[in-house]
């Protein structure tokens, strides 16, 4: 049986009171497994806590709905749609969600006719790796917290685009997954905003754990290059494309244990003397891994992941500790990390 927020275990906690939160984000745009799971522990995690919670899309202002049957991005939100409608129905929020089209001025989804009443009444707006609008009905909720999932990258925008520097400044509050960000003791650049550490939700009823195949491999999907690098201050910021090079010999010293479903039309799978397939890589279309497949990959992996670290090149290791060794132990839950964004979001005086 699939975790649902009226099924989970102990179901829902009392909240102190029940806050109307929306979640702005990116679902119905890009109808793949990871965005929608990063999207619905939100949601979910926030409806277990015994908060009243809505997720809400914003077409934008010009195409971006991509469909990846069709390997096309347009104005059309018809296969996103049907996705979002699946994927909410599937954790027992088919009700709380509605999508905003620019493109013809209307409200889809099965909230589109009460949405509007639901904003102007919302205490808190959650906005995802902010990059669409805040229209009017938006604006009105007073606390506006901007999350921001791609430190580095976000804090040289605001740098360099003074429309992305805009956006960020119709929020009260500013949250990064770069938890150095606020105690500058990182290369992140200062963009000016008083940055307060989040960290990306798990609704771990979600994801019971599952023993693995004994002959499983570790797998991860990403994306291979979603926008340009940039530069500032003779630094360059950019995506897999410029960075996965030192991982390329995994494969030869671990053995051929690794299985990547990587996105975009420039990833080196086509290549595969050169590439990935060349260099030991078992790979897949990052375009077929859906909500579903997602759920059953993570849930089949993760025991064998842990059994087989040995197994890692040191120098990999090294890196990922001397990225995490000044952070928090986890094991918080997600309870107290939305409830750390709950209660700053109700807190005028924090967030304005």
């Amino acid at each position: 049986m699939m975790y649902t927020p009226d099924n989970a275990p102990g179901r829902r906690a009392e909240a102190s009171s029940q806050l109307r939160v929306i979640v702005l984000g990116y679902i119905v745009r890009g109808p793949l497994g990871g965005l929608a799971w990063h999207h619905l522990q939100y949601v979910m995690g926030l409806r277990l806590l015994g908060y009243d919670v809505y997720f809400v899309e914003d077409s934008n202002d010009y195409p971006a709905c991509y469909d990846p049957v069709r390997n096309v991005t347009d104005e059309n939100p018809d296969f996103g749609l049907k996705f979002a409608a699946r994927t909410f129905a599937r954790v027992g929020l088919a009700d709380r969600w509605a999508y905003y089209d620019a493109h013809t001025s209307q409200w889809l989804g099965p909230g589109a006719d009460s949405i509007l009443d639901v904003c102007s009444t919302a205490d808190l707006l959650l906005d995802l790796s902010p990059m669409d609008p805040l229209r009017p009905w938006l604006m009105e909720i007073p606390a506006r917290a901007l999350i921001d999932t791609d430190p580095g990258f976000r804090q040289v925008r605001h740098l360099k685009d003074p429309e992305a520097r805009s956006l960020a400044l119709q929020h009260t509050g500013f949250f990064s997954f770069g938890e150095n960000c606020a105690s500058g003791d990182c290369s992140t650049p200062d963009d000016g905003l008083h940055w307060r550490p989040t960290r990306q939700p798990i609704v771990l009823d979600a994801w019971p754990v599952k023993p693995g195949p004994a002959h499983g491999k570790f797998t991860t999907v990403m994306q291979w290059d979603s926008y340009p690098a940039i530069e500032h201050n003779g630094r360059r910021y950019g995506m897999k494309s410029d960075s996965f090079a030192p991982y390329m010999d995994l494969p030869a010293r671990a053995g051929p244990i690794f299985e990547l479903a990587v996105g975009s039309a420039t990833a080196p799978r086509a290549a595969p003397e050169k590439g990935m397939a060349g260099a030991g890589f078992a790979g897949t279309d990052a375009r077929s891994v859906d909500v579903s497949k997602l759920h059953s990959a993570v849930q089949g992996r993760v025991c064998r992941g842990q059994a087989r670290l040995h197994r890692l090149p040191l120098r990999l290791v090294q890196r990922a500790k001397r990225g995490l060794s000044r952070q928090r132990p986890t094991g918080a839950g997600t309870g107290n990390r939305l409830l750390g964004l709950v209660a700053l979001g109700t807190r005028r005086p924090v967030l304005q």
